[in-house]
C-alpha cells in the first residue's frame, strides 16, 4: 500500500507563524484550503484552464508549506517523518508533496525529470496541452506544449512504456518568462536549465537548450525519486550497501542517464563500491544504470557497464569477468574510444592470466 509522504506535514509551514502568530496550522493533505481547491476544481468543467488553475493554487500551497533546501551531507533521509520535521525539500520533495496534493483534488498529472531535476507535468487528452509545475519555482508555472517534442507522454505511457522519453527544450520554456524577469540572472540561478558550463551559459549552442526529459504516472513517480533522493544521501554518508538496496529496484527505469551528465552519481557510488571491496555490488549498480539507458543510446553512457566489469575485474583478479567485459565492448559498434577501452581490457587480462 502506498503511504504518503505529506502524512504529516502542517500548513503554513512554521517560519509563517513568526511573522503572523495568528495563522493556524493544519496537516495539508486535510486543510481547508486544499479542500476548497478540490472543491472549486470538481465543480469546475475541467478544462485545461481549470486544471491550471488548481493547479496553480496547489503550487502557491505547497510554497507556503515547504522551504526550500539543497542536498547536502547532512541531509537527512527522505520519509514522512523528516519532511514534516523540517518543513524543507529540494526539488524532488517539492515535486512528490505537489504530487500528492494533485491526486487528492483529482488532476490527472505526471512526474516529469530533466537534468538531475524534478517538477509536475499536467497533460491534457482534449486538447493535448501540457503545463508545468515547477512547484518551488512561481516562474516556471506555465505551458510547454511546444517545448516538448516528441510522442504525447500519455501517449508512450498507455501502451505499456514503464517511462515516457521526450525533449524540452528550454529555451521555448523561457519565452514564458515576463518580460521584467532578467534571464541571464535567472537561468545562471537555476542550471538544470541549460547543459552548458556557467562560464559558456549563454552562448549560443542550441543542443545545450535540449534536455532529455523523462515522465511517469504519478505513484510510481514519485516513489521513483524518493529511491533516487535517498540513494544519493546514503552514499553521501558513506552507507553505499544501502544505495544499492534501493538502486537494485530501479532497473530501466534509473532517471539520471542523460549523456551529458556522464552518469556522475552512478559512477560516484560504483567507485565507493569497488574501494570498498564490494565489487559484486558495484556491477549490479552498472547493470540497472545499462538497462535504463535510452533505446538507441550512442554516447560513451554504453560503456559504463563493461568499463565497471573491467574496474572491478582487475582489482580482485577475476578472469572470467575481465573477460565478460571484453566480450561486451566487442558487442558495441566500433569506435576509436571502443578501440581504446578493448586493448586495456585485453592487455589486463593478459597480466591477470600470466599471474594464474
Amino acid at each position: 500500500m502506498y503511504e504518503q509522504y505529506s502524512s504529516g506535514l502542517l500548513t503554513p509551514k512554521q517560519r509563517l507563524l513568526e511573522t503572523d502568530p495568528g495563522l493556524q496550522r493544519e496537516l495539508l493533505l486535510q486543510s481547508q484550503q486544499l479542500r476548497t481547491i478540490a472543491a472549486d476544481y470538481q465543480q469546475s468543467s475541467q478544462l485545461f484552464n481549470d486544471k491550471v488553475e488548481a493547479t496553480e493554487s496547489v503550487g502557491s500551497l505547497v510554497r507556503k508549506s515547504l522551504d526550500f533546501a539543497t542536498t547536502g551531507d547532512l541531509t537527512p533521509e527522505f520519509n514522512a517523518d523528516s519532511l514534516a520535521e523540517r518543513e524543507a525539500a529540494n526539488c524532488f520533495g517539492y515535486t512528490i508533496v505537489a504530487s500528492e496534493c494533485l491526486d487528492k483534488i483529482g488532476v490527472e498529472h505526471l512526474v516529469a525529470y530533466a537534468n538531475q531535476h524534478a517538477f509536475v507535468l499536467i497533460p491534457d487528452r482534449k486538447t493535448d496541452r501540457l503545463f508545468m509545475l515547477d512547484t518551488p519555482t512561481k516562474e516556471l508555472y506555465c505551458e510547454v506544449t511546444s517545448a516538448i517534442g516528441g510522442k504525447d507522454p500519455l501517449s508512450q505511457l498507455e501502451i505499456g512504456e514503464l517511462r515516457a522519453i521526450n525533449s524540452l527544450y528550454t529555451n521555448e520554456v523561457l519565452k514564458q518568462l515576463s518580460p521584467e524577469i532578467n534571464r541571464e540572472r535567472f537561468i545562471d540561478s537555476r542550471p538544470w536549465l541549460n547543459f552548458s558550463s556557467s562560464d559558456m551559459r549563454f552562448q549560443d549552442n542550441p543542443r545545450d537548450n535540449i534536455l532529455q526529459l523523462i515522465s511517469l504516472p504519478s505513484i510510481p513517480g514519485r516513489k521513483l525519486l524518493e529511491m533516487e533522493y535517498n540513494a544519493q544521501i546514503f552514499r553521501r554518508q558513506h552507507h553505499p550497501e544501502k544505495a544499492v538496496d534501493l538502486m537494485a529496484d530501479l532497473s530501466g527505469i534509473y532517471l539520471d542517464v542523460d549523456s551529458r551528465n556522464d552518469l556522475a552519481e552512478a559512477d560516484r557510488l560504483c567507485r565507493q563500491l569497488i574501494s570498498t571491496g564490494m565489487g559484486e555490488e558495484a556491477i549490479k549498480v552498472a547493470t540497472v544504470v545499462d538497462e535504463s539507458l535510452v533505446e538507441g543510446d550512442k554516447s560513451k553512457n554504453v560503456f559504463f557497464l563493461p568499463d565497471s566489469m573491467r574496474k572491478v575485474a582487475n582489482r580482485t583478479g577475476n578472469i572470467e569477468l575481465m573477460e565478460k567485459a571484453i566480450e561486451l565492448y566487442q558487442q558495441l559498434p566500433p569506435s576509436k574510444l571502443r578501440t581504446g577501452k578493448l586493448t586495456k581490457a585485453r592487455r589486463l587480462l593478459n597480466v591477470l592470466q600470466s599471474r594464474v
